[in-house]
């Protein structure tokens, strides 16, 4: 693994210094990729920096008419010291499609890159190689975690940041321009914390819906063992009409709908009331309906416009595996 460097990016925005003196008086340097220098924001994003926790994100960047981006910056955690987060804060300019964090124990260089791309992380089981942490489908979210329930990050932790802007037909992006923060919160109280959350990345890539047709598509992903479930939320693109979730207590059959949402573009994230408990082997049976207005062919893939997802998002603990639950 390369050892830890404090270098500025010209696009990671940091609470804690992350850089020292005399590097800041450095010129900075040049974005990669055509990225605009943080500096330069024209639009107001507001996001106050938490008093115990980090603040991470992107700069301001264009989303050219006609076009959709899906951008992925790699960085670590600022953070000498393992962080529990109690509460996640995330802002975004509005247009965005989606906003992913994922972290990985993989190291790379500080970067930022297209990734509509594969992620350059793989392994049998995890074809992204990446693990989720939080999602968000909606310009400001702001969830606190359970009582005695935290999201741990380890120090240093290699993170992947996935921003996904559409400025075309399916969506606009009013501005021309997107811009991703997001705040870590957390509980400066170890002792406070006797859980950790897990996360569930189900995605279904066995999607096909020819012209002018309808289709449905289920499927279940499974736990090995018992975790009380407190957060979901789906994933669709513009042909998808229900997004619904069931408990699969044997793990293959359906039983109480728990989720159930008709919107692709703001789907709701849906935290429980109460927590509901999964048995080992059970898990969640999602469904995603769709009907194809159009004379495309369409199939699995991350194009809004022209291809189609039916992801479930689901959040639960007791979890002390840093491995996001993935099923495919």
């Amino acid at each position: 693994m390369r050892p830890w460097t404090r270098q500025c990016r010209p696009w990671l925005l940091l609470l804690i210094a992350a850089c020292s003196k005399k590097s800041s008086d450095k010129a900075a340097p040049k974005a990669s990729s055509g990225v605009p220098d943080p500096s330069s924001t024209s639009r107001t994003l507001v996001l106050d920096k938490p008093v115990h926790g980090v603040q991470i994100g992107t700069p301001e960047f264009i989303v050219p008419a006609g076009q959709e981006r899906q951008w992925c910056y790699y960085f670590k955690l600022p953070s000498d010291v393992d962080l529990d987060v109690v509460k996640f804060q995330i802002r975004f300019l509005p247009g965005s499609h989606h906003m992913n964090l994922f972290q990985t124990d993989k190291d790379v260089p500080d970067h930022d890159e297209d990734c509509f791309a594969a992620m350059p992380f793989t392994n049998e089981k995890n074809p992204d190689g990446v693990d989720l942490v939080i999602g968000s489908q909606s310009a400001e979210m702001d969830w606190t975690l359970p009582p005695g329930v935290a999201f741990k990050l380890k120090a240093h932790r290699q993170l992947v940041l996935q921003t996904h802007y559409v400025n075309a037909a399916t969506q606009k992006t009013p501005s021309g321009h997107g811009k991703v923060l997001i705040n870590f919160v957390t509980e400066p109280d170890p002792s406070k914390i006797t859980a950790h959350m897990g996360t569930m990345f189900a995605n279904n890539v066995n999607i096909h819906i020819p012209p002018h047709e309808s289709r449905s598509f289920s499927t279940t992903c499974g736990l090995s063992k018992p975790v009380k479930v407190v957060a979901l939320t789906g994933h669709f693109h513009s042909r998808g009409k229900i997004f619904s979730v069931n408990l699969a207590p044997d793990g293959a059959d359906p039983t109480a709908e728990i989720y159930r949402s008709r919107a692709w573009d703001e789907p709701p994230f849906k935290v429980l009331d109460q927590p509901i408990d999964i048995p080992a082997g059970g898990g969640l049976y999602y469904t995603c309906e769709f009907q194809n207005s159009s004379d495309l062919d369409i199939k699995f893939g991350p194009h809004v416009e022209t291809e189609e997802h039916c992801n479930l998002f689901a959040y639960f603990y007791p979890w002390d595996d840093d491995k996001a639950r993935y099923c495919f």
